[in-house]
């Protein structure tokens, strides 16, 4: 280090015993100073270790330090190099101290010049605190002790030093709390070695607080502590390093904290025995692994893990874990007992993971290691990806997941099971191996339905072999469940039935690249496959066009043998799909369709006898439709059974159906091919999932229950769907088709039918067994419940309706449907739907509120007050209230698009302003020869803009920005010159939405000015000014409750101001003015839902007139020249009109943009020197009247002028 020093020895044996024993030096009382070591050589040898075994001597130190009584002395080492023997260093030597030797309750302090060594410690020594700044502090061999409260290593202001503490061949510091805090950039250092060597401290261990700081542990040495912190947070790095012949315990804490990303904890010891650390291991610090480590703590360390060995994380307890990334080589062994933990942090590198014990470890993230893995003990979930490592299964272990692997091997007595708690899909990127005795383990629920089974893919060759396990899910029961699909080749060696459901037949078959399960069995029977349209029986289940007939041997087995005729129960089409014609009526329990296209065509059996038809034997009678496959009937269902739709495909019904029996929808979709298909005589109960489609078919039913979706929509509105008996809402979605217009515009409608009708009744016992035909009153017909109407616009360009709007829901022969009582059996999705330039809500009742109907509207009714009373006589009856006044329910974009033209039409004109506001007062004569100027100003607006129309839009903006220009060229009379601007503004919109008046949004604005302009001013006070200004618009329109709207306009403003002033005396004169100003501007189409918005905003012309009162004053080398003015402003401009516009109409939205405004206002322009004036003005607009009522509480700006 460039400096001469000695180290310090505390040294149990070194020393002299009337060193040890001599009398204490003088006691003074007062408040305790630690022990400082200035700046001194550290002596370290090579390799230093710390170590744990010493729990019992820390908490021995920490009791002999708190029973230390109050600080009551103070001693500071005064002996300093050079030392004629090491008697001068010895700690039990009075004369090296300032106050005799140190006693308990002592604070020490060692603060001299750079070398100096604090003695050797040869027997027990105490303090109440230990402040080392400069030199070494050393505890070596034998009986050598201290016990303190607070040990500082190091200088905590910065000063470049370095401190060492050695403890050696025995010596032990007990400490109840230590920093090393490094300094100036140099590393502190603690360092032990030799057996029985301990560092104990009851509380906090920092290594590395203002500096870099340092410990390292060799040959026996042990450290313990509380809380090892390593490092400080934002202030210094720490590096902990454990190496050579350290015990297992070597490192004792209950927390370790890596506080800094430069922060590490180093562990490369000697041996194979593992090092075990229970500490909890947090912060973003590094952990290096170079010899054998056991992690016991659950650890939250989020820096890297580098591995050069073995990492065991858990000794098979319910501790330990990680959560850093592994990087490098070696081994990591999950060894956590029973219950589960995840991990999902990266391991990379070439590390070899293994799964031990009893738990469930949970493997997330993505992983680049392309070492290997084995699960030995438990079970392994992959739900992240394992692209590049192999998994071996041991027998009694488990691997699944939601993830990937590379490729697997399971040996006998493993088990691969897909999924997470649930089921899932487990994928293989290269070959799986199924060993003899291996298992699979599935939960399978629905067939066919995606998600609702566990499956493999395997990308690579699947040798399949051992046992099968299946748990049942929900829905579980007859048909084909795929249980792996596979991309190469399948050596099928035979896959048993292990554990399988009660009350099915279970068979495993390989079809081509899938391995799948049949079910059959249980209420719904056997499984017959369609082979009609081939030759039955070959081996090959061909499906394909067929006719459906009595005793014909056109059904086979899953593998194509065994044909046979159909024998009534579980009927599975797959192969080819085709036309099967239905020749009779047959029984059935239970469908399925594995292939997209088959058709059930109705037929005759025989010449005279009843044509085709299906007769469901079961309340329901699955009809399983696989994902994206769609079937149809075009034959009726009949008989008193019912059907249940399951699956996520398409069942489509076009025959004549007149079951009574429950037509049940639980997944996918159930849709109509053709008018009057459902049966009249069925319930038809829509569940959470499904989906009845009319598809703008008109149906009618018995009853209607909805907790899924109804949709009546097709290509045109108008379909009607009949309920004759009780509709139940289970907070489901009813779909309706409306083309959005006037009252006269068509829409689907649901009719709720109380009348009376036909009824067949099934009486049944267990299975159907007779029938009972009879009349009922139906009037009991209702709506309970509560559904959701979501509004499709068929072609609707949106108008104003009247009276009761467009009905949606009729309630007829009796029916109710809440529209006289709670009126919550239907709500609109979103409030409301658009059209055009309205809203339209949906209503219970007419407009007079009566009926059971609902109606949608884009109008509100305003009751107007009543009129006032007649005179007293004669006494008739008061006339009677007023009819409601109908006001349109526009939609809320309306209101809002309708104010932006005149929004942007009061940026231009803040910009613009006028020459005085612009740049101050012209340069006057007199005031020097003609020069150019620069100049600038800041502005800020609160305009109000009240516009009248038909939905009274009102701004309440704030604008502020800034214009800088500068003249181009300036003459004795004549000057012309360019300038820029930029205007942010908020403005807070009203009007009338929804049929009401009030706050309905935001818009913001920002508008970029590029302008030019000429000015002529003469001695006589005469002056004219042309002003032409390019705007650029930017606004985002924010609907309360709608989406944001953003667009693009851009302006045009032309101005010319001429002036002339009249002295009055005194330095006073009055000065009338005139503006004329030409506004244009075009503004983008803005797109909202249902409708385009195009803006015809009106460009015309607006007149000043102002007169303007103005002195000049002498100030100081300077002139002040005050001025008031009052301003009539005249705005004659039309109309602005905001056109909403639907496929092949449009509504025009008027809003007022003529009209009148009154100002005052007061400035001044202040001319410091020849060079520079400020200027600025204040001001207040007033609205006098027209369909724009514009008004400014505030209008100020401020700006600079610099002549050059």
């Amino acid at each position: 280090m460039g400096r001469a020093a000695r180290p310090v020895f505390l040294d149990s044996n070194a020393a002299p015993a009337a060193h040890r024993t001599g009398p204490p030096g003088p006691a003074r009382t007062g408040r305790s100073t630690p022990l400082r070591l200035l700046a001194m050589t550290p002596v370290l040898r090579p390799r230093a270790v710390f170590t744990p075994t010493l729990i019992a001597a820390a908490v021995a130190g920490l009791v002999c330090a708190s029973a230390l009584p109050r600080a009551v002395a103070q001693s500071a080492w005064t002996s300093a190099p050079p030392y004629a023997d090491m008697a001068r260093a010895d700690w039990f030597n009075a004369a090296n101290w300032s106050a005799g030797v140190p006693r308990a309750g002592t604070a020490v302090t060692v603060n001299l010049v750079p070398g100096t060594v604090v003695g050797i410690v040869s027997g027990p020594a105490s303090a109440a605190s230990v402040d080392a700044s400069n030199g070494t502090l050393m505890v070596v061999e034998g009986a050598g002790r201290l016990d303190t409260g607070l040990f500082n290593l190091g200088s905590s202001d910065g000063r470049d030093v370095q401190t060492l503490l050695r403890i050696g061949s025995g010596g032990i510091v007990n400490a109840a709390r230590f920093v090393s805090q490094g300094g100036g950039g140099t590393e502190n250092t603690v360092s032990l070695s030799g057996a029985g060597s301990a560092l104990n401290v009851a509380g906090e261990l920092q290594i590395g607080r203002s500096g870099t700081g340092m410990m390292q542990l060799d040959e026996g040495a042990r450290v313990s502590a509380g809380t090892l912190q390593i490092g400080q947070a934002g202030t210094a790095d720490g590096h902990v390093l454990v190496i050579g012949e350290t015990p297992v315990d070597a490192l004792v804490a209950q927390r370790i904290v890596l506080a800094t990303p430069g922060s590490t904890l180093e562990i490369s010891r000697a041996g194979t025995a593992p090092l075990v650390l229970g500490a909890a291991i947090s912060g973003p610090g590094r952990f290096e692994v170079s010899s054998p480590v056991t992690l016991t703590g659950d650890n939250t360390q989020s820096g890297d893990i580098v591995l050069g060995s073995t990492l065991r994380v858990g000794d098979g307890a319910n501790a330990g874990s990680i959560a850093g990334n592994l990087s490098g080589f070696g081994r990591v062994v999950f060894d956590r007992g029973p219950g589960r933990v995840a991990y999902d942090g990266a391991i990379g590198g070439s590390i070899a993971i293994d799964k031990e014990n009893a738990g469930t470890l949970a493997l997330g993230g993505a992983h680049d290691t392309d070492g290997r893995t084995r699960v030995l003990g438990g079970t392994l979930l992959v739900n992240g990806a394992l692209p590049r490592s192999t998994v071996e299964v041991a027998g009694g272990a488990t691997l699944g997941g939601l993830g990937q692997v590379k490729a697997a091997t399971v040996r006998a007595g493993g088990t691969l099971a897909p999924g997470d708690s649930g089921v899932g899909t487990f994928a293989v990127l290269g070959d799986l191996a199924l060993d003899p005795g291996s298992r699979l383990h599935y939960d399978l629920g629905t067939p066919g339905v995606p998600g609702a089974g566990d499956l493999v893919t395997v990308a690579g060759n699947l040798t399949l072999d051992g046992s099968l396990d299946v748990s049942e899910r929900v829905g579980y029961g007859n048909g084909v469940q795929t249980l792996m699909r596979v991309d190469g080749s399948i050596a099928d060696n035979g896959l048993e039935l292990g554990a399988m459901p009660t009350g099915f037949t279970h068979a495993v078959h390989v079809r081509g690249s899938t391995v799948e399960l049949e079910v059959s069995g249980g209420a719904v029977g056997t499984n017959q496959f369609w082979d009609g349209g081939g030759t039955a029986g070959d081996g090959v289940v061909a499906g394909g066009d067929g006719s459906w007939r009595y005793l014909e041997p056109q059904w086979t087995d899953i593998a194509g043998r065994n044909a046979e005729a159909w024998n009534g129960n579980m009927a599975i089409f797959q192969g080819r799909a085709g036309a099967v014609t239905i020749d009779g009526l047959f029984d059935f329990k239970g469908m399925q369709f594995r292939s997209d296209g088959y058709r059930l065509e109705e037929g005759s059996h025989a010449e005279g006898s009843l044509p085709g038809r299906l007769v469901p034997q079961l309340d329901e009678a699955p009809v399983r439709v696989d994902a994206g496959v769609t079937a149809t009937f075009n034959v009726g269902i009949e008989g008193p059974g019912g059907i249940l739709k399951t699956g996520p495909g398409t069942l489509v019904l076009a025959g004549r159906n007149d079951h009574s029996g429950l037509t049940a929808v639980d997944e996918g979709v159930l849709r109509a091919g053709r008018a009057n298909t459902f049966s009249e005589a069925s319930h038809h109960d829509v569940r959470r999932g499904g989906t009845l489609d009319l598809a703008g078919h008109d149906q009618t039913v018995a009853g209607l229950t909805v907790a899924g979706t109804v949709s009546l929509v097709g290509t045109e509105p108008g379909t009607r769907l009949t309920v004759r008996g009780p509709y139940v809402g289970q907070d489901g979605t009813l779909r309706l088709g409306t083309r959005l217009g006037d009252s006269g515009s068509l829409s689907d409608r649901l009719v709720i039918d109380g009348g009376v009708r036909e009824e067949t009744r099934a009486l049944k016992a267990g299975t159907v067994s007779a029938t009972a035909t009879g009349l009922r009153a139906n009037a009991a017909a209702s709506v309970t419940g509560r559904t959701q109407v979501q509004i499709v616009n068929l072609g609707g360009l949106g108008a104003l309706t009247t009276g009761d709007g467009i009905e949606v829901v009729s309630a007829i022969n009796g029916a109710t449907t809440t529209a006289q009582t709670t009126r919550d059996a239907f709500a609109l999705v979103g409030g409301h739907v658009d059209a055009g330039a309205f809203e339209y809500r949906l209503h219970a009742a007419d407009a007079q509120g009566l009926g059971e109907n609902w109606y949608l509207r884009s109008s509100v009714g305003v009751t107007p007050p009543p009129p006032p009373p007649p005179p007293p006589a004669p006494p008739p009856a008061l006339p009677p209230a007023p009819a409601p006044v109908e006001r349109p329910a526009y939609r809320v974009q309306v209101p809002m698009l309708a104010a932006l033209p005149a929004q942007l039409r009061e940026s231009d004109l803040t910009m613009l302003s006028n020459l005085h506001q612009r740049s101050g007062a012209p340069q006057a004569a007199g005031d020097g020869p003609p020069m150019r100027r620069a100049w600038g100003r800041v502005i800020v607006a609160d305009p109000t803009l009240a516009q009248r129309g038909a939905v009274d839009p009102r701004s309440e903006m704030h604008l502020s920005g800034f214009q800088a220009g500068t003249d181009l060229w300036a003459g004795s009379a004549w000057r012309a010159g360019v300038y820029v601007g930029q205007l942010e503004g908020k403005a807070q919109v009203q009007g009338f939405a929804s049929g009401l008046w009030g706050a309905i949004g935001r818009t913001d604005l920002r508008s970029r000015y590029l302008g030019g302009y000429a000015t002529f001013a003469e001695p006589g006070g005469f002056y004219a000014d042309a002003v032409l200004q390019f705007g650029r618009h930017d606004y985002t329109a924010h609907p309360l409750a709608a989406l944001p709207i953003e667009g693009k306009g851009r302006s045009t403003v032309a101005s010319l101001e001429i002036g002339q002033s009249f002295e009055l005396g005194a330095g006073w004169a009055l000065e009338p003015q005139l503006q004329l100003i030409h506004q244009s501007r075009s503004i983008d189409e803005a797109l909202i839902p249902a409708a385009v918005v195009s803006q015809d905003s009106a460009n015309g012309w607006m007149a000043r007139a102002g007169l303007r009162l103005k002195g000049r004053i002498a100030a100081g080398e300077g002139v002040v020249e005050p001025y008031g003015r009052i301003n009539l402003y005249r705005m004659a401009a039309g109309a602005d009109i905001a056109r909403f516009a639907g496929p092949a109409a449009s509504t025009d939205i008027a809003s007022g943009a003529s009209g009148s405004a009154a100002e005052l206002a007061g400035g001044f322009s202040w001319r410091l020197g020849p060079a520079v004036s400020v200027y600025g003005e204040l001001g207040r607009r007033f609205a006098l009247g027209g369909g724009l009522r514009s008004r400014a509480s505030v209008q100020a700006s401020a700006g600079i002028n610099v002549r050059w």
